[in-house]
């Protein structure tokens, strides 16, 4: 119905409408992904095809998830029922191939379609290569995670997700890897922030504070130290009018991780060393996402 809601919008807007051939309308094939498209050219309506296919996954995708929710009966809130929702952009097709393709009247018709079990095997091949290339021990070395680690493990689980959800969602079986699972329960370990130890050396109380409050919108800071957790250190100094902060941070096994000296006007030290601080963090961490 939906697809027929579209084909007669393009009817109105050429000012033209052919009755479709049959196949156009009846192409049910469970073995097949299909998607329809038509157009006033042959490459329109190849496009039209693609987009609407991507389109019948992405329903069948987020209606499979919606489904489980409702069945699981959980109660999600309008940012979490966003996040279950599949972009078009997300549904990656290769190895699509013309099926039927017609002209009458002036109207391009195109039936594209590709093998259920073709495009779930790509998918897969796509989710393994990804998690070969992805280090465990490089995640598992410390109890808790430094800040760029869990923001690097973050925007793993943000690319591999729409590919999970999909091959979950059309297979008749969940995708499962030993490493990806190994992964799930270190990120869920360090959810919803990365632990940090902090500690500040020649530094008054109030910029202490106030760089301690800079540094918890990246990191959630342990007021009792973990020997597993990074560390955060900084070191103050005055010179006259200057001052002058040392920053590192550290992993759990003490290795450098982030190193900054950073020097500012001691008549504006507050306010000054809380802007330069998070713009350098947020230089560290780079296009990674922080929310």
């Amino acid at each position: 119905m939906k697809r027929l809601y579209f084909f007669f919008l393009f009817c109105i807007g050429v000012g033209v409408c052919a009755t479709p051939p049959k196949w156009f309308i009846q192409n049910q094939n469970h073995d097949m992904l299909i998607g329809l498209g038509s157009g006033s050219d042959i490459n329109q309506a190849k496009n039209n095809a693609l987009n609407d296919l991507a389109s019948l996954i992405r329903v069948d995708v987020d209606s499979t998830f919606s489904l489980k929710q409702e069945r699981q009966n959980i109660a999600l809130n309008e940012r979490a029922t966003s996040e279950l929702q599949l972009k078009v952009a997300d549904v990656e097709l290769v190895g699509v191939e013309v099926l039927n393709a017609e002209a009458i009247d002036g109207i391009y018709y195109v039936k594209m379609g590709i093998r259920k079990d073709l495009f779930l095997s790509q998918i897969h091949q796509k989710l393994e290569r990804i998690l070969e290339k992805v280090s465990l021990d490089h995640f598992k070395k410390c109890s808790f995670l430094d800040l760029k680690s869990f923001l690097e493990l973050k925007e793993l689980f943000k690319k591999l997700e729409p590919k999970i959800k999909t091959f979950n969602a059309l297979s008749q079986q969940a995708f499962f890897n030993p490493k990806l699972e190994k992964l799930k329960n270190i990120y869920s370990k360090n959810m919803p922030k990365p632990q940090a130890n902090f500690m500040a050396q020649n530094l008054d109380l109030i910029l202490q504070n106030s760089l301690a409050k800079e540094f918890s919108k990246f990191v959630f800071i342990n007021q009792k130290p973990l020997d597993s957790a990074s560390h955060i250190l900084l070191q103050g100094q005055s010179f006259g009018d200057k001052s002058v902060l040392n920053v590192s941070i550290t992993d759990c096994s003490g290795v450098v991780i982030f190193q900054d000296q950073l020097e500012f006007d001691s008549r504006n030290s507050l306010k000054r060393a809380n802007f330069i601080i998070f713009k350098r963090i947020r230089d560290w961490i780079g296009n990674l996402p922080v929310d």
